[in-house]
């Protein structure tokens, strides 16, 4: 259970980190696709590396719905910034 919740928090720090070095992309709409998608991929390892540490489905969902929850508001937080 340790190693699982040090993944939660592991992934949820590395969302913010990797958010940071994040390259400005002029058009709106392939902005929010590529946010999506690096959100969908930071949903996608969160679940696997939460199921790999013995979590049943049901936590490692709620664990990765955390993580990408987490992604899309700091991804919206920096959009909504002047």
């Amino acid at each position: 259970m340790k190693k699982f919740m040090f993944s939660a928090v592991a992934m949820i720090a590395f969302v913010g980190s990797s958010r940071a070095n994040t390259a400005e992309i002029e058009v709106v709409e392939k902005k929010e696709k590529v946010v999506m998608s690096l959100c969908s991929d930071i949903y996608h390892a969160t679940y696997i590396s939460a199921e790999n540490n013995g979590a049943s489905q049901s936590q490692a969902s709620a664990v990765a719905w955390a993580a990408y929850s987490t992604c899309v508001a700091k991804s919206l937080s920096q959009n909504t910034q002047p």
